[in-house]
């Protein structure tokens, strides 16, 4: 008897509804397939951790831990508030530390954001110390590293933002467009040459360096180029730093490098931690300093090496303290420990280190761009502890020193060497000269000093009525 077309179409429905079921059924079973394997490999990794010494000691640690605060306990809790406690306490002083890579969102408004692609000297001068002389005028700013904030986020949080030697990207590209349709304003800040490539060949560190590293250093000068002339205005430390700044940007002021409250606070714990041996061993011999915070001044060292070995020469009590990186000539080795060298230091050590020397040398390559756009910080410095410079007379140390009164000018090696004769054959004049220093520095150069001039530049800096981005297009 045949079958109904009905009843067949029914049979077939629950066929196809049981093959439903089926193919659900291989899914599942191949997804917890998938997780029972990825389960397999994430214990075989938690075995091989827990065969280590250090999970060992952890584990260790942490049963010392619950047999002497067990969980859940009335001692577990006062140990939990004491801690929250202790950490409330110290994370103003910066003494926690958060691990992986801080991001920084910011929160309310402020007057100025200073971002910088890399830590150095060139960031705490001209963002640490920028931030200081803004306290001092009382306005508000945070620093922060390029790569730990979104720059476009923060633009409703900020008025301006100063970028410190900041490498063009597309994200500083989008940045950058974004910034100048809210109305905000750009500044460029470097207190180097560090935006001409053309110059590279310039820098002399760069002298033993391959061409690929070479070309990597030029691309880098394009990148800060692309940034300055994306930016409405520049600020730099020198004025043949500006004369250099004006063909990318319209316009440039000059803001000089300051030292910080810090900075003397540091110079006068030097000052009265010298021990009395040392206060005597200084009227005997005379220790003549350079101090070298990156490499690449074997040229610069050049201009006052021939002085410094004269000294070593012609004067028994004379000593050469060479601190950083320098290849000295040969004929530095005749002078055995006379010579001393110590490697870089962390700059937190260097007022006790240069609260040693006596005579301060701050020698600069002559007719090179680069370092005629140098700032007079290697002045500063040793000026905070009285120890009187001899300095190449490049512009910005021809604008604080006053030849003879608050430390010496030279260019020609005869300058050089009188200036040392003078300098080590007279107590009475390093004295004099050292003092001059300090009281001009701590009178004229510090952050409190010079603050109403940074204030004066970015109340006076505005945006230029031809966009940034369309000189950018136009170069």
């Amino acid at each position: 008897m045949g079958r109904s077309e009905e009843s067949v179409y029914e049979e077939l429905r629950r066929a196809r509804a049981e093959l439903a079921r089926l193919a659900d059924v291989e899914r599942e079973l191949v997804f917890w397939r998938a997780r029972a394997e990825a389960a397999e490999a994430l214990a075989a990794q938690w075995r091989t951790v827990q065969n280590r010494t250090l999970w060992k000691l952890f584990a260790a640690l942490d049963q010392l831990r619950a047999r002497l605060v067990p969980p859940r306990t009335r001692r577990e809790q006062v140990v939990l508030r004491t801690a929250h406690g202790a950490a409330r306490v110290l994370a103003p002083l910066g003494c926690t530390r958060r691990i992986g890579a801080d991001r920084f969102v910011p929160t309310g408004h402020k007057d100025v954001l200073f971002v910088y692609d890399e830590p150095g000297a060139w960031k705490l001068y001209r963002c640490d110390h920028q931030a200081e002389q803004l306290g001092y005028l009382g306005q508000s700013c945070d620093l922060v590293r390029s790569d730990r904030v979104d720059l476009v986020a923060a633009l409703g949080h900020y008025d301006t933002f100063i970028l410190n030697r900041v490498d063009w990207s597309d994200r500083v590209a989008t940045f950058a467009e974004a910034a100048h349709r809210a109305e905000k304003r750009l500044i460029f800040d470097t207190d180097d040459l560090v935006f001409e490539p053309e110059l590279h060949r310039k820098f002399a560190f760069l002298d033993d360096a391959s061409e690929s590293d070479r070309e990597a250093w030029r691309e880098r000068l394009q990148g800060y180029q692309a940034t300055l002339a994306a930016c409405d205005s520049a600020t730099v430390s020198t004025e043949p730093l500006a004369a250099q700044a004006r063909g990318n940007v319209r316009q440039v002021d000059v803001v000089y490098n300051a030292v910080s409250s810090e900075m003397i606070r540091a110079a006068d714990e030097a000052l009265e931690g010298r021990s009395q041996a040392e206060k005597e061993a200084r009227g005997r011999d005379v220790t003549i300093g350079y101090l070298s915070g990156t490499p690449g001044h074997n040229r610069d060292f050049l201009e006052a090496a021939d002085a410094v070995a004269w000294a070593l020469e012609t004067y028994s009590h004379v000593r050469f303290l060479l601190v950083g990186y320098l290849d000295l000539d040969a004929r530095f080795e005749q002078f055995g420990d006379r010579v001393m060298t110590v490697p870089k230091q962390r700059f937190e050590a260097l007022p006790a280190l240069t609260a040693r020397i006596d005579i301060n040398v701050a020698p600069l390559e002559r007719d090179n761009p680069f370092t005629e756009c140098k700032s007079c910080v290697k002045y500063l410095e040793p000026g905070l502890v009285g120890v009187p410079t001899i300095a190449s007379a490049r512009p910005d140390f021809v604008r604080v020193i006053e030849n003879g009164r608050n430390g010496f000018l030279a260019d020609e090696a005869s300058e050089w060497r009188d200036a040392m004769r003078e300098l080590v054959e007279s107590s009475e004049r390093r004295r004099t000269v050292g003092a001059a220093a300090s009281e001009d520095v701590r009178e004229h150069h510090t952050t409190r000093r010079t603050a109403p001039l940074l204030g004066r530049v970015l109340e006076g800096q505005r945006r230029p009525s031809r966009t940034a981005a369309g000189i950018a297009r136009e170069s």
